[in-house]
């Protein structure tokens, strides 16, 4: 290479030593704290970079607020009891707020190609959550990139310590239907559909009450008892309001 002065002339200003501190303290910086987060403990950064990619960590709430995008997409996951009604109100609430809508059992369904029923009975209810796992995975990672969506969950999909903690790490919001067990048990006897843990009202109660506190950790809580589709759907819009989530009004 051709040095520079052989083809211009320059000169080499000083730095002031003042300057060349400050550039040496600023050094590998890849944000800039602003103004307003001054007097906030500075921003550890990370000096590793490559071609690709920069790595950031963050030491303070503040800063990561300030510093982090904002999400730029929506997800509600519906989360409770069998006979709830969470395929439902999610169906509604999708159209309402024009989002998609993902049942978490319609996709096992789809990827083994058997209902949820001949899943149970040919690879027992351990072999149901595992596939269920495996499909909540998947799903979580899509979202990541994908549009707006509602997500209706399984009832025992947050009884698996692993797919509570992959849902709370999302961050995603999650709204938790709920009825008295009574009511929950009379909606299932009267629904043409299989469901493999339904049996008599004593151990339905007991597996509702070992499942309530996945149901509940971390979501809003939606009361479904009396209520039509179209009013939970208006009280869970209702909460999405609160909770400053962006909803666009539909007439």
């Amino acid at each position: 290479m051709v040095p520079c002065k052989t083809i211009f002339p320059c000169k080499k200003r000083r730095t002031p030593t003042s300057n060349r501190k400050l550039d040496d303290r600023s050094r590998g910086l890849l944000t800039l704290v602003p103004p307003r987060l001054s007097s906030i403990p500075s921003v550890v950064q990370s000096a590793s970079r490559s071609a690709k990619e920069r790595d950031f960590r963050l030491t303070t709430t503040e800063d990561e607020e300030f510093a982090m995008p904002p999400q730029e997409h929506r997800v509600i996951f519906l989360v409770g009891f069998m006979g709830a009604g969470k395929t439902s109100v999610g169906r509604m609430l999708a159209e309402q707020l024009q989002w998609r809508f993902v049942d978490l059992d319609d996709l096992v369904v789809a990827r083994e190609g058997r209902s949820v029923a001949q899943i149970f009975e040919e690879a027992g209810e351990s072999g149901f959550r595992s596939r269920e796992s495996a499909a909540l995975q998947q799903l979580l990672t899509e979202l990541r990139s994908s549009g707006d969506a509602v997500v209706a969950l399984g009832g025992g999909a947050l009884s698996q310590p692993e797919n509570q903690a992959a849902v709370e790490r999302s961050g995603f919001l999650r709204i938790f239907l709920d009825a008295p067990v009574e009511e929950l048990f009379r909606r299932c006897a009267s629904q043409d559909l299989a469901r493999p843990l339904r049996k008599d009202l004593s151990s339905f109660r007991e597996l509702y009450l070992s499942r309530l506190p996945g149901y509940s950790s971390g979501a809003r809580h939606a009361d479904t008892n009396s209520r039509s589709v179209a009013q939970v759907c208006d009280e869970v819009r209702s909460l999405l309001e609160r909770g400053k989530l962006g909803v666009k009004e539909t007439d």
